[in-house]
């Protein structure tokens, strides 16, 4: 299952929100969610629209 990526406000990097799930159920998420950032150690709040799955490189390299 992949995991679930958004930006970090402190560092502008992209960390996981710790969660995973296909596309399909993040496009459908309506609550906003928290976490623990790993890139900074503050607690993140994060919406849907701020998110994205992670793509497998092997998926990449067949888009490309």
């Amino acid at each position: 299952m992949p995991r679930v990526l958004t930006t970090c406000p402190r560092t502008d990097e992209a960390v996981s929100t710790c969660l995973r799930m296909q596309e399909a159920e993040l496009a459908v998420m309506t609550e906003t969610r928290m976490f623990r950032c790993a890139g900074c150690g503050h607690v993140h709040e994060w919406f849907r629209s701020e998110a994205w799955v992670e793509r497998d490189p092997a998926e990449l390299a067949r888009l490309t």
